[in-house]
């Protein structure tokens, strides 16, 4: 397990040397706040933001927790494609699925389980 975690190590540091990203990757312990009309204005790290009426959730939308500053929208409407799910849980911690790919850019892939980002 620790030859895994220097290779994901060296990996990221490369990237990052490419890149010019400065992103440590720090973990996320994410809360999910319910937002009944538009996003606010800045999204705090480590939130995840639902936005819906109480019946219905429209989209989930977060910072990218590498740190790129980009922010990651998801839909939740399931009659469109490219839908995810949302699940919170009694300690406001929320569940994506399936996971989170941003193909361009920092390229980041993820699963958000219960607050935690896994990388995949």
């Amino acid at each position: 397990m620790a030859i895994l975690k220097e290779g994901v190590d060296l990996l990221l540091s490369l990237y990052r040397a490419i890149s010019g990203s400065t992103s440590s990757l720090a973990p996320w312990n994410a809360q999910c706040r319910i937002w009944v009309s538009d996003l606010p204005d800045r999204l705090e790290n480590g939130e995840v933001y639902a936005i819906g009426d109480g019946e219905y959730d429209w989209p989930a939308a977060m910072p990218c927790p590498f740190g790129c500053g980009n922010v990651l929208e998801m839909n939740l409407l399931p009659d469109a494609k490219s839908v995810w799910s949302i699940t919170i849980d009694s300690d406001r911690l929320a569940t994506l699925h399936p996971s989170v790919w941003k193909k361009t850019g920092c390229r980041s892939h993820f699963f958000l389980k219960r607050g935690k980002v896994n990388w995949v």
